[in-house]
């Protein structure tokens, strides 16, 4: 009787004890399916990521948010396009998919990089070109203007001026002398002048004797202008060169 009254009390223990480990089988698959399961669902979804390259930080950080996506400010950098503040970069990249929240690393524009405008003014063109390319510049439309005061090939001016701020890589637009405008007049007539004497209106003239050719003539002194070019009357401005026929009497048998 003993003994089975023993038989009896050690199959309850072990009948409590499998019942015990089933319920606790399913209270944790109730707590995975129901409260576990939900959050790794959550956490793995997937989002697309969205452009925020040229937005402010603010715009970035909204859209960002909507997205549900977080950020981090990683470098700021010069750039000749993204004005200051805007966003210039961002990792990743616009349109893949990533895990909700992921932390995305922005780059923010400082604007383009600024350089003053070198002193021009009285320098050689070949001089200024260098200086600008130096100076990270470039040199934009030259304009060619006469000067009585600054000689040929100096610069006049510069546009913007000396001690403007400049983004790198801007231009520079540059105003040079052509040196004093030639005078443009009517050619006098030198026909009938010794050569000694159309030398003299030549040079008062400011133009150039060229070649002087002697011409076999008879009846007529020696060294006296016959032909001339340009002709008496033609347009000619100061430096043009002027060629001359002169009188060579025949010498007799």
């Amino acid at each position: 009787m003993m003994k089975r009254m023993r038989q009896d009390a050690l199959l309850k223990k072990a009948l409590i004890v499998f019942l015990s480990i089933v319920g606790a089988i399913f209270a944790g698959a109730f707590v995975f399916n129901f409260a576990l399961m939900p959050w790794f669902v959550k956490r793995g979804k997937e989002v697309e990521v969205p452009e925020v390259v040229g937005k402010t930080l603010q715009e970035a950080e909204r859209i960002l948010s909507e997205s549900k996506l977080s950020y981090h400010v990683e470098s700021r950098i010069y750039d000749p396009l993204i004005p200051e503040g805007f966003i210039a970069r961002q990792i990743p990249v616009p349109g893949i998919r990533v895990k909700e929240w992921k932390r995305m690393s922005l780059v923010i524009s400082s604007g383009p990089q600024l350089v003053k405008v070198p002193d021009l003014a009285g320098a050689r063109l070949e001089q200024a070109e260098r200086l600008v390319n130096l100076t990270g510049l470039k040199i934009g439309q030259v304009l060619w203007i006469y000067s009585d005061t600054i000689p040929q090939g100096d610069v006049v001016a510069s546009h913007p001026t000396s001690g403007e701020q400049l983004g790198l890589g801007r231009q520079i637009d540059l105003i040079v002398s052509k040196g004093r405008a030639k005078v443009r007049f009517s050619m006098p007539s030198l026909l009938g002048l010794s050569i000694g004497e159309a030398k003299m209106l030549i040079e008062t003239k400011a133009l150039v004797l060229g070649e002087v050719k002697a011409i076999d003539t008879e009846g007529v002194e020696e060294d006296v202008v016959l032909l001339q070019g340009p002709q008496p009357g033609e347009f000619v401005e100061e430096g043009d060169t002027v060629e001359l026929g002169i009188s060579s009497p025949s010498e007799k048998p």
